[in-house]
């Protein structure tokens, strides 16, 4: 073989290989920690094998991550009040989402089990966290829009999530108002929709709104993980026995989204604010 075109050769293999490895090593655009149906779990139950889950030690978990990548995105799909009415333990809950401070929380049934009074009486904790795009609540995000990643979140409180609990009177449930919101993305903005209801009806919700890139289904465990084709679909979690990381990475049209479950065990040191906090409620 002549030696410049030998040369030449392993020139534009050499090149080949390091243009894949680079592409391989390439950051994310976007990093999600999302978890949903906490179900107010204070602490680790210790039952299972291994025993997972709790507040205590989902948030020395979550800072964790937050110090690695001070853009990850906290997502709660909803549920992450009690499903039954304790209104003394899920306060509790509020106060240490409130040291949590997630980027969001989806509305979820349970969210409403306390009565539509309870997000009046506690409207400073749910105007800053809570995430409503098609309920009628006053003083409650619609969307919210990351700029650094370039993505926006959506969250559908589906008329199924009222499976077991009855939907308040006053609750209204809005396409149009969903819509409004929905025909808002901007060009080349990735479009995240929560969607919390059961799995049977995401079919048809899929069908009415097909240009949506990543859904985040809640208000069930699933299993569920399509990432194939758009919409890409990530089930949810429950008693925040785990974490989903969830890394987005772009190319033009092009998008490569990897999920990790991170189990959150009992061997964490649980943050001792919380413990305190839940010293707190055990007295009353």
């Amino acid at each position: 073989m002549n030696r410049s075109i030998y040369l030449l050769l392993i020139f534009v293999l050499s090149a080949g290989v390091f243009r894949h490895s680079y592409a391989q090593n390439q950051p994310a655009d976007a990093q999600i920690l999302f978890f949903s149906n906490v179900n107010a779990m204070l602490q680790n139950c210790g039952c299972g094998e291994p025993p997972l889950g709790g507040l205590a030690q989902m948030l020395p978990l979550i800072n964790k991550k937050r110090n690695e990548n001070k853009h990850s995105i906290v997502v709660d799909g909803g549920d992450f009040l009690n499903s039954y009415s304790y209104p003394d333990i899920n306060r509790a809950v509020m106060e240490i989402y409130l040291r949590m401070d997630p980027d969001l929380v989806a509305l979820g049934d349970q969210e409403l089990t306390e009565g539509m009074a309870f997000l009046e009486t506690n409207k400073d904790f749910f105007s800053r966290y809570l995430l409503a795009s098609n309920a009628n609540l006053p003083e409650v995000q619609r969307q919210k829009v990351f700029p650094v990643a370039n993505l926006r979140i959506l969250s559908w409180l589906d008329e199924s999530a009222f499976d077991t609990a009855k939907k308040p009177s006053a609750l209204t449930l809005s396409r149009t108002l969903f819509d409004y919101y929905y025909q808002q993305f901007k060009k080349n903005q990735l479009t995240i929709v929560i969607f919390h209801g059961a799995k049977s009806a995401l079919r048809h919700f899929i069908k009415v709104y097909p240009a949506i890139d990543i859904i985040l289904l809640a208000h069930a465990q699933s299993n569920i993980k399509q990432l194939k084709t758009r919409p890409f679909v990530i089930g949810g979690v429950v008693d925040g026995e785990y974490i989903k990381e969830i890394f987005i990475s772009r190319a033009g049209e092009n998008m490569q989204v990897n999920v990790t479950d991170i189990p959150v065990p009992m061997k964490i040191a649980p943050d001792t604010t919380v413990l305190k906090i839940i010293e707190k409620w055990q007295i009353k």
